[in-house]
């Protein structure tokens, strides 16, 4: 089944529809409600709407076809684990997910037919991973065909997961996607088109038993290859996720094992908390070090120590660069205490300081910096100067606005 876009469900005005003069059809209430769930339309004035309309034609929907029931089962189900809010209790939804009748319908609906289950199982067994058949999820609506529970990891097998015309995901299967995702779930889906293509042809020589053999253990290894793969890619990226790695850093961990023998999500946590650089540093040793020691116990913890030597390395960096600033602009104001030229500090050809009156408003270049006093060049015979209070100045700063406030002809001096 494909679904409605939920944009096309809102421009539908669905609330207006569902509360109008002219009520929908039960089979029209079970296909719309179904749209909504399958789109991820949560309205919380929809969803009422439809309950309202279903307890008005309560007789009428026990004459829908078994199939329009279990899409309605369905979507009320489904929007309450979405939700995490039951059906208020006595509501019509509620009496529908609660009553047997119905469950039974669903359950005989929704029975799938599992190719390739029994081959999952097997390989799994041959990777040691422990596993449910057939098992209930928390949602109660939804049978998950093989469940790993240390893993929180649903396996799903599909006949087809794509619609046969839009090759879109199909409604159906997104949906009880959706609901186990909703419920800590983490899915691996696999169409069943995927086992005959990775096992290839396993048909042997003509009267040859032996190369028939040798081609199936062939195909089965080829098979749980890419199952382990599958699963360990799975692992890694909710990991990755869960933890908030940068994908750049997720990129350098490509080739890095995650899970019960690889690193946990404490180290991931740990490396997150870390600048990008301190990050990239921690990884790329990391990884050098995995590939040359064969003593590493304990990935996690190899890790963290790692991150430890490189955050401590990262702030003395930072604290060397701090002193080198700081060495820089000592060594700045050091060079702006300039020597007394020979010709001494007089400007011929600058202004009489007789001529310079207070409260006159002068401009200039900063020509020294020397014991907490500030030199300017305003064109005046001598330069004026001023004592520091606050901010910084270099030379070569352009000052304006500077207000005399004395002159001393006898010392030469204008400030």
């Amino acid at each position: 089944a494909g679904t409605l876009d939920e944009d096309f469900l809102e421009a539908a005005d669905l609330d207006a529809r569902l509360s109008g003069a002219r009520p929908l059809s039960p089979q029209g209430l079970a296909r719309v409600a179904w749209a909504m769930a399958a789109s991820g339309n949560q309205s919380s004035s929809a969803w009422p709407l439809v309950s309202a309309q279903l307890l008005s034609m309560k007789t009428e929907c026990l004459g829908m076809s078994g199939q329009d029931r279990a899409r309605l089962l369905e979507a009320l189900s489904a929007h309450a684990a979405l939700t995490g809010e039951a059906w208020p209790k006595g509501s019509a939804a509620e009496q529908v997910v609660s009553d047997p009748a119905w469950q039974s319908n669903w359950r005989q609906q929704a029975a799938r037919t599992l190719l390739y289950q029994d081959k999952v199982a097997d390989l799994l067994q041959d990777l040691d991973v422990k596993f449910e058949r057939d098992a209930k999820g928390e949602d109660g609506l939804y049978v998950i065909p093989i469940l790993l529970p240390g893993e929180k990891t649903v396996i799903d097998l599909l006949t087809d997961a794509r619609h046969p015309a839009s090759r879109q995901p199909r409604g159906d299967v997104a949906l009880r996607h959706q609901v186990w995702s909703a419920s800590g779930y983490s899915v691996l889906a696999i169409p069943d088109s995927v086992w005959p293509r990775i096992g290839g042809a396993t048909e042997a020589v003509q009267g040859s038993e032996q190369d028939a053999q040798v081609l199936e253990a062939s195909a089965r290894q080829k098979q749980r290859d890419w199952l382990r793969s599958r699963l360990q890619g799975l692992v890694r990226e909710d990991l990755i996720q869960k933890a908030g790695i940068e994908a750049e850093v997720a990129k350098m961990l490509k080739d890095v094992s995650f899970g019960d023998e690889g690193l946990n999500i404490d180290g991931l946590h740990r490396l997150a908390k870390e600048s990008l650089a301190v990050q990239k540093a921690a990884v790329s040793k990391f990884v050098d070090t995995s590939q040359t020691s064969v003593n590493i116990k304990n990935p996690t913890a190899w890790l963290i120590g790692i991150i430890k030597k490189e955050h401590e390395t990262a702030v003395k960096e930072a604290e060397k660069e701090a002193k080198k600033l700081v060495d820089v602009e000592n060594d700045t104001r050091k060079q702006a205490a300039m020597k007394r030229p020979v010709e001494g500090w007089e400007k011929s050809d600058g202004r009489k300081l007789e001529e310079v009156k207070v409260g006159e408003r002068l401009r200039g270049e900063v020509m020294n910096v020397f014991r907490g006093r500030v030199w300017v060049s305003c064109g005046l015979a001598k330069d004026a100067t001023f004592t520091m209070m606050g901010g910084t100045y270099n030379v070569g700063d352009k000052l304006d606005n500077l207000k005399v406030t004395n002159v001393d002809l006898e010392k030469k001096w204008v400030e």
